[in-house]
């Protein structure tokens, strides 16, 4: 048995997750790999083959369609909810320890995953922390941190119960290693490495699985174990594997494979649609009843050629000369079939990747199919949400920190604006004390009125500034300080309303009686 089998779903979504990768990275990918998405006709030399996949065109669907759900997805930062930490803030800085903040972490992991539908975060702790004290380990940096993990690089895992619980028992995770060459500082010496976390008697282990190129007689084919590491956190060990994988459990069909497969199969028309142009737009003489001159001596055969500088001189009588003409309905046909999988695409896809129709559709229509095209793209960013919100809990767990920590993606994906009708009636409500403040804030919020990372006490805290009559400069400063130290919210929330001063002002002084 050896560390580099694969689970055989991973071999069933392998193929899968290439025509993503291939699909994604453009027309150039797609050219390299020749007959695997242009096939080769019979009886096709190479040289027309090539010529044949030159003029065909492969228009990037599958990319902007991506991007575009991706942009949707971060048209507002991620909601991140945290104490006030300076330690977990520093760690969401730099949250890979490769100096990536949380936001763009998420960012380039969440397109990952878009691609080929799975994808997985591994928490990970340095070794040598054992036995440093605090001091020691923040000024070596010694911390927990995240590593994303693409797809192809989860090549085996299994579940099991441990403590009437499934969770993953093992996971074997491939990684590429560029090792180092002290005798030349450039050269680039990747090498495979695979990293094995598994359960073992409920205590979480760590291996590392290279190949011995130093000695390819001895260990050829083989692969050589690093000393098994029973990791320890605080002095203790782990029970549960730190790896979540995301959106699911199990890898599952790619998100736009069906557009990816689609966009292939407008490639290949666009090969036979511009082929057909080329064939019938270079005129093709012809000549017949007359035999070529053919030179005694040289043995060479007569040049016939076209163009107005040429001249054609045929000594027979009944030869005729012409040039032939395309005729028939090919090139319509196959005009008719690259329509039909644009169509297919936006269908697909959505319509950001083609222009809409003459006919325009009613407002519930188009919310509804604005409902159909969110909802599964909703569905993954809750899954990835609550992916990423595990290993920030186990970092905050692992260094003993208490409160909540999660990471929520957005879910709304109508860009259309606030029905200004319907902020007249939430006003109209709110002013005849018919609903709650929490409601109108949780309204105002999603109608994009207040910034994505504002929190209710903080409106709080803003409306009791302007009841309390503060100047507008002082308003600004004291808010640039809220921004700065969330602690001031108690101190703000109990300033005394204007209306409250000009009563205390007002109200008669007692007086005090002499005994």
């Amino acid at each position: 048995m050896s560390v580099d089998i694969v689970h055989p779903l991973y071999l069933e979504r392998l193929s899968q997750w290439e025509t993503m990768r291939d699909c994604i990275a453009g027309e150039d990918a797609i050219k390299a790999k020749g007959t695997v998405y242009l096939p080769k006709a019979l009886g096709t030399s190479l040289e027309q083959y090539n010529a044949y996949k030159t003029r065909a065109r492969f228009v990037n669907y599958t990319k902007r369609t991506a991007d575009g759900l991706h942009g949707l997805m971060f048209r507002r930062d991620p909601i991140v909810e945290r104490p006030d930490n300076q330690i977990m803030l520093n760690i969401l800085e730099n949250i890979d320890k490769r100096g990536t903040s949380l936001y763009q972490f998420l960012s380039d992991s969440v397109y990952d995953t878009m691609i080929t539908g799975w994808g997985g975060y591994l928490v990970d702790y340095p070794s040598g922390a054992e036995g440093l004290n605090g001091l020691e380990m923040e000024e070596q940096d010694i911390r927990p941190y995240v590593r994303y993990y693409p797809a192809e690089s989860i090549v085996n895992w299994k579940y099991g119960v441990v403590n009437g619980l499934e969770q993953l028992t093992l996971v074997v995770l491939k990684e590429k290693w560029d090792i180092q060459n002290d005798d030349d500082i450039f050269v680039h010496n990747i090498e495979t490495v695979y990293r094995v976390l598994y359960l073992k008697e409920n205590v979480y282990h760590q291996i590392l699985y290279y190949q011995d190129n130093k000695n390819p007689e001895k260990t050829k084919e083989k692969w050589v174990p690093v000393e098994d590491i029973i990791v320890k956190i605080n002095g203790k060990t782990v029970n549960t594997i730190p790896f979540f994988t995301t959106p699911g459990k199990l890898p599952d069909t790619p998100m736009f494979l069906d557009l990816a497969k689609c966009n292939i199969g407008h490639y290949q028309k666009t090969a036979d649609y511009e082929n057909g142009v080329h064939m019938t737009t270079i005129p093709t003489g012809f000549i017949t009843g007359h035999d070529k001159y053919v030179d005694p001596e040289t043995k060479e055969e007569e040049a016939i050629s076209l163009g107005p500088d040429n001249f054609i001189m045929i000594k027979e009588a009944d030869a005729k000369v012409g040039v032939l003409n395309y005729a028939g309905e090919g090139l319509s046909h196959c005009e008719k079939a690259i329509e039909q999988a644009m169509s297919d695409m936006a269908i697909l896809g959505s319509r950001l990747v083609s222009t809409e129709k003459g006919t325009s559709e009613s407002a519930d229509a188009a919310k509804i199919h604005r409902a159909g095209e969110n909802a599964r793209l909703a569905g993954f960013a809750k899954n990835v949400s609550e992916g990423i919100s595990k290993a920030v809990k186990t970092i905050a767990k692992w260094l003993q920190l208490e409160g909540n920590f999660t990471v929520e993606l957005c879910t709304d994906y109508d860009t259309l604006s606030f029905d200004p009708n319907a902020l007249n009636a939430l006003a109209n409500l709110a002013e005849a004390g018919k609903m709650p403040l929490p409601y109108i804030f949780w309204n105002l919020k999603n109608g994009e009125y207040t910034p994505n990372s504002a929190t209710f006490k903080e409106y709080i805290a803003l409306l009791n500034m302007e009841a309390a009559g503060i100047d507008m400069f002082d308003e600004a400063e004291a808010y640039a300080m809220l921004q700065k130290d969330s602690s001031l919210l108690k101190k703000i929330s109990s300033l005394p309303t204007k209306k409250q001063t000009e009563t205390n002002a007002n109200k008669p002084e007692e007086k005090i009686e002499e005994e």
